[in-house]
């Protein structure tokens, strides 16, 4: 058991220890990386050996990583686990691994699963800019060769993902259909803007939206605008996620009043 003031030092040097991200965007712990413990905020009962960590005795251990943050422009976007069970005689046994992603500050759970062999979960709409790994090894004869967590850049749309149709649009022939497709549930506006920078109408305004492809439908006969003059005009396209990250597109369209 150790003491309080072990679990100090721990606690200390990890919040001073930067966890830094590789080249192609994972942070993945090993017994090389844990030898010293610093990338730890607690655990109990671990063994680190040369290539894999283990229980130090026949009951369960676990371990809980630091702080483990990604900046803006980014979100997490999967944890892993690899590891292999087998008892003496090399027979796989029903001992297993349960790998938790979690807020360590409010303690809520964001995803967790029990691991029988190697495996990894998505995390979908993850918008924390910090999460701690929890780690528990049922049985001595599981052996983890390493664990993480990998980012992915946050791409809201792009502008090839928002369209425009048609992109001449004739009073009394046609409705304008704005489809788009976002990669995570956001707030949206979508304002069409004359050539003068002046809003002509809001189609919709924060408006929430489901990630994936979406459409609104906009008709010039039934717009409160009623000098709406033929030219080019703007389709201005804003969507804001639920932690506040904002993308913008513009789309050009054509106007013709008959």
């Amino acid at each position: 058991m150790r003491s309080s003031i072990i679990l100090f030092f721990l606690f200390s040097s990890s919040i001073l220890f930067s966890i830094n991200w590789s080249e192609n965007n994972t942070i993945k712990f090993n017994s090389d990386r844990l030898t010293n413990y610093n990338d730890l905020l607690d655990y109990s009962n671990i063994e680190i050996t040369n290539g894999y960590i283990t229980s130090a005795s026949d009951s369960n251990c676990w371990l809980i990583s630091s702080d483990i943050s990604v900046d803006d422009d980014f979100v997490f976007s999967s944890a892993f686990v690899n590891f292999t069970v087998a008892d003496d005689n090399g027979i796989s046994s029903n001992s297993s691994v349960t790998l938790k992603v979690f807020d360590y500050e409010d303690a809520e759970n964001m995803h967790q699963e029990v691991f029988y062999k190697s495996g990894s979960f998505e995390l979908n709409n993850i918008f924390l800019r910090n999460v701690t790994i929890y780690l528990e090894i049922h049985g001595a004869d599981t052996h983890v060769y390493s664990f993480g967590v990998t980012k992915k850049q946050l791409s809201l749309i792009n502008t090839n993902d928002l369209h425009i149709i048609p992109s001449i649009l004739f009073s009394g022939e046609n409705t304008l259909n704005i489809s788009f497709s976002i990669n995570y549930p956001a707030y949206t506006d979508i304002l069409i803007f004359n050539k003068y920078g002046k809003i002509v109408e809001p189609v919709c305004k924060k408006k929430f939206f489901n990630e994936g492809t979406n459409s609104v439908i906009w008709d010039p006969e039934t717009s409160p605008v009623r000098d709406l003059v033929s030219g080019g005009y703007f389709i201005y396209f804003k969507a804001v996620t639920l932690n506040g990250k904002s993308t913008e597109a513009v789309k050009n369209l054509i106007f013709v009043k008959n």
